[in-house]
């Protein structure tokens, strides 16, 4: 006998011997040797490779539906909330934009094969809702202050280099002291050296985050009064247009 039907043979021993278990056990349960004989069948049925994978392809299935189903939600939600962008975009750009916008919500997310982005369709313009896009750009644009977002940036941009000098003067003042200091042994004058430049180091670094958040908020201020000044002149020139008719 090979090798290989020495295996084959202990495989359908254990096998042989699986089955003569579920079965005794099955039969125990039920009371009865034919219905254990019975359910064993129907569990072997339902557990051939062919049902798994079968169960197993509905279960992908009912995901990627589930998935795609979030991805147009989402998608929507995103549209809409980009509404006032959208609107005044060229067809092309149009696409363009909803085509990033489906590219963005979809990148982490397994669809069904062949998943296209969802048609979207704008809502037409009106006269009230443009007066109304009108008064709340008018109102957002009044409580933006551009010149402390101009004189935030101007003074966090030199702060950075003033603080970081006058750190970096202090710390060199304080190491030459160190160093002419005869009431501390060496070891401890260069611990206390290397303690100061660390320190000196991380106020450095905190001033800089600090002063960088503020650039950066300010900045954003900034390009959102300049997106809505834009907006605004887009919107007035649609409601001159329909007023007009």
């Amino acid at each position: 006998m090979s090798k290989q039907q020495e295996i084959i043979n202990q495989l359908n021993d254990r096998v042989n011997g699986l089955e003569a278990i579920c079965l005794d056990l099955l039969s125990h349960h039920f009371q009865s040797e034919a219905q254990g004989r019975i359910r064993f069948d129907d569990y072997r049925f339902k557990n051939t490779q062919e049902a798994i994978d079968k169960r197993e392809a509905e279960a992908k299935a009912k995901q990627l539906r589930e998935n795609l189903a979030v991805a147009k939600s989402d998608f929507r939600d995103k549209a809409n909330s980009e509404y006032w962008t959208l609107v005044f975009l060229s067809d092309k750009e149009k696409k363009q934009q909803l085509d990033d916008i489906w590219t963005t919500i979809t990148a982490e997310m397994e669809l069904p094969k062949g998943a296209k982005r969802p048609d979207y369709q704008l809502v037409e313009l009106t006269e009230d809702k443009l007066i109304d896009r009108r008064n709340e750009i008018n109102h957002a644009l009044d409580r933006i202050n551009t010149a402390l977002a101009k004189d935030t940036i101007e003074h966090s941009e030199k702060s950075i280099q003033d603080v970081t000098l006058s750190l970096e003067a202090k710390l060199k003042n304080d190491i030459a002291k160190l160093k002419v200091n005869t009431k501390i042994s060496d070891s401890e004058r260069a611990e206390r050296i290397r303690n100061r430049e660390q320190d000196t180091k991380i106020m450095i670094r905190k001033h800089l985050q600090d002063c960088r958040r503020r650039i950066d908020a300010s900045k954003t201020t900034l390009k959102q009064y300049e997106r809505l000044q834009v907006e605004l002149k887009h919107v007035k020139k649609a409601l001159a247009v329909l007023l007009t008719k």
